[in-house]
């Protein structure tokens, strides 16, 4: 039983690092986006206006104000012990979903991609995995990396 779980567990994070790698390719290899006409003029015949998108947050851009009450609720969710895995899962939520923009986002993500992984959640892990990568893509590929190495061989 314990090596079937290694193994499951192997083949989840050769998948995960697989679609960050995917991901980061397409993203790498993504058509330029229209030239965008200047403001207060209209698009060129036959194309079309561009939505404005929103600013993603990313570490470059300046992360938002923190209140007391985020550093509370980030604390809570770091209290909450490891071994408790359903309910750290359950403040993890909680947490991103109250905060969606916060700082400690990529952290709470982070986590949450472990939880769900011990728990069997691979589609929960899967969508956690994206939104990590989105916040802090240097430092997932290099925890991805350095697990899949860590790996006993066959």
């Amino acid at each position: 039983m314990g090596q079937e779980r290694n193994e499951i567990s192997r083949v989840l994070l050769v998948a995960l690092a697989l679609l960050t790698a995917t991901g980061a390719l397409a993203q790498s290899q993504g058509t330029q986006p229209q030239q965008q006409p200047p403001q207060g003029q209209a698009p060129a015949a036959g194309q079309k206006p561009a939505a404005p998108q929103p600013a993603p947050l990313t570490l470059d851009s300046a992360a938002p104000p923190v209140s007391a009450e985020e550093d509370a609720a980030m604390k809570a969710f770091r209290d909450v012990p490891v071994s408790e895995v359903e309910k750290k899962e359950q403040a993890g939520e909680d947490f991103v979903k109250k905060y969606p923009q916060s700082r400690y986002a990529a952290e709470v993500y982070g986590w949450l991609v472990k939880g769900y992984l011990n728990t069997g959640q691979v589609d929960k892990m899967e969508e956690a995995g994206d939104k990590e990568l989105a916040l802090a893509p240097d430092e997932s590929a290099g925890l991805i990396r350095r697990a899949i190495e860590e790996l006993p061989g066959p």
